[in-house]
């Protein structure tokens, strides 16, 4: 049976941390652009992949709060080294799968929801990350 490949949004900001900021801290430019993609985003139609050995990953699942975090790193990145000169452009991102009146279509409300989280970033209000999970402690 395929094993899962390690992906998620814990994955994901650790290799923002450990190779892309560090990377672009080095790079230190004139201008950073942002090509600002959504695929990644929980339930979006591109977000999951089965590669040719079978492996399935079952996508990144990132939630606007991620994206969110990303474009603060980017920006805080862009302060030290630029200026904070940052220009973002609309790459991608579809929305989600749902079912209207009997018609499978794609909702772009999911795609909304991470646009406006990168967006409120970029202008210095951010979302606040989302509230952890307390796991229960059964009957005491």
């Amino acid at each position: 049976e395929p094993q899962p490949l390690p992906c998620g949004r814990a994955q994901y900001r650790q290799q923002v941390l450990q190779r892309v900021l560090p990377a672009l801290r080095a790079a230190a430019p004139d201008l950073i652009i942002i090509s600002a993609g959504f695929d990644a985003g929980k339930r979006d139609v591109g977000n999951s992949r089965t590669f040719s050995d079978g492996l399935y990953c079952q996508g990144l699942d990132l939630e606007p709060q991620d994206f969110s975090w990303l474009t603060e790193q980017i920006v805080s990145v862009a302060n030290m080294v630029c200026d904070g000169r940052v220009v973002s452009v609309l790459e991608g991102g579809y929305g989600h799968y749902e079912t209207e009146a009997g018609v499978l279509g794609i909702s772009p409300s999911s795609l909304a929801d991470n646009c406006t989280a990168h967006v409120r970033a970029l202008v210095g209000r951010p979302l606040a990350a989302a509230p952890q999970k307390v796991p229960s402690r059964g009957p005491s």
